[in-house]
């Protein structure tokens, strides 16, 4: 009854999903304690919560060499835990995730709880899924939330002691609901990639009856012996599977679109606060929409069946007010990613392929594929990366094809540029005409 009533609850959750959970927990509380159903009816519930920390102290050095064998494994199993939680919430959401940051992020909150004799600490999924469901986005959602941990802690945890397990468990399992979602990707793993299903279920399994650390352990070792495999029955030698990859091309390229968007944020925010709300509703931000607007300004009319596709790269232009406020670029509009090399990719590369090629078109850079084989085609084909045509353009059959597809695309766009009619308010003296 519970579980219905929060599924209830989340649908309209979206701008009070905090009020919700909290009156949910208030209700549960007073509903239990009121009838004193643990007394009568034996319904668990959260008891005694001791108040206080223990005083800091130093960790017993000779227990060392009985849980350091323990201590590796928490450690693989938490950062691991960790950092998938982080990228699924970052895809979910569209920004980046650094893994050595959270390496180091957990290294440093680990070693300082160990002078207050806590818990091991990694990413709680259940907390973190209740965060992101009730709308918190950035660090100040998680600094709250410790917070009010740290206020039962130290204060309020009598208040919670009549709370129904149920209600707890409750509120897990409905805001787990999109981790269980994943169940719906054994059909598309059986359609594109049976190994990859393989992979899946193995670590599903393992996971399930041996644990996470040994279904963590078997899962790299399956992950290995198909890969291995794999690279035995191709021609080339490179395999474009690594994470690292996304990180690498914008170091080498020097161009990194997270930071340009950034720098394009903070350009608006300072220039709106040097000319006042009021003038800033006169500058304007030129994009292409996915629809192009007809020459007397209005949308071409299109049958109801077409399919109506985004376009690849979002071409914007700044005002001038605004260019002073922006750092200075590089001017670089195409990538060239050469995958001569490349001998086949996963569901998880073409993901990340497809995530670049977003990002990148998200700041005006086109991204090229140049030198694919037949069976690069074939994964990208067959893991839905050209569900729109559109993106049949990127590919080039070599290196130099692809240099003299972009300067001609530059060409034709600086032509346009230049025979396109001059706006005629543009002018700031014009005047209507009598």
């Amino acid at each position: 009854l519970t579980i219905i009533l929060f599924l209830k609850n989340r649908e309209s959750e979206n701008r009070f999903g905090l009020a919700n959970k909290f009156f949910e927990v208030v209700m549960g509380t007073g509903i239990s304690a009121g009838f004193s159903l643990h007394e009568s009816y034996n319904v668990d519930v959260v008891g005694t919560l001791p108040l206080g920390l223990l005083p800091p102290a130093n960790p017993d050095t000779s227990l060392f060499h009985l849980v350091y064998v323990d201590a590796i494994a928490i450690a693989i199993v938490g950062f691991s835990v960790t950092i998938s939680m982080a990228k699924t919430l970052a895809n979910k959401h569209g920004y980046q995730v650094d893994g050595n940051q959270e390496l180091i992020a957990l290294g440093l909150c680990n070693s300082t709880g160990s002078l207050f004799q806590t818990f091991a600490i990694s990413c709680s999924l259940s907390r973190s899924l209740v965060q992101e469901g009730t709308g918190g986005k950035t660090q100040l959602a998680g600094c709250l939330a410790s917070l009010m941990i740290l206020l039962v802690i130290l204060a309020t945890g009598f208040l919670f002691e009549s709370l129904p397990q149920a209600v707890l468990s409750a509120i897990v399992i409905v805001n787990l609901k999109g981790m269980f979602m994943q169940f719906s990707d054994l059909p598309f793993f059986w359609r594109t990639s049976k190994i990859e299903l393989t992979i899946w279920l193995t670590t599903f399994v393992s996971s399930l009856f041996l644990g996470l650390d040994y279904g963590l352990i078997t899962a790299v070792i399956i992950a290995l012996m198909t890969t291995a495999t794999v690279s035995l029955n191709v021609d080339q030698s490179s395999i474009w599977s690594n994470d690292l990859y996304s990180s690498a091309l914008k170091r080498k390229t020097g161009v990194n679109p997270a930071f340009i968007m950034g720098a394009r944020r903070k350009a608006m925010k300072k220039y709106a606060k040097e000319v006042g709300n009021a003038n800033m509703a006169n500058a304007t931000v030129v994009k292409v929409d996915a629809e192009v607007d007809g020459e007397d300004g209005t949308k071409p009319e299109e049958e109801e069946d077409e399919i109506k596709y985004p376009p690849i790269v979002t071409k914007s232009t700044l005002p001038e007010e605004l260019q002073r406020f922006m750092p200075p670029g590089d001017n670089v509009h195409t990538i060239i990613l050469d995958f001569t090399q490349v001998n086949f990719m996963d569901s998880v590369g073409v993901k990340t392929l497809a995530g670049i090629v977003k990002e990148y078109g998200d700041v005006g850079i086109y991204v090229y594929l140049a030198g694919c084989s037949a069976q690069v085609v074939s994964d990208l084909t067959r893991n839905q990366f050209f569900e729109n045509p559109a993106l049949l353009d990127l590919l080039f059959h070599s290196i130099h094809d692809a240099v003299l597809g972009s300067q001609v695309r530059e060409a034709l766009a600086e032509q346009e540029a230049t025979a396109a009619p001059p706006q005629e308010d543009s002018e700031p003296n014009a005047t209507p005409e009598a």
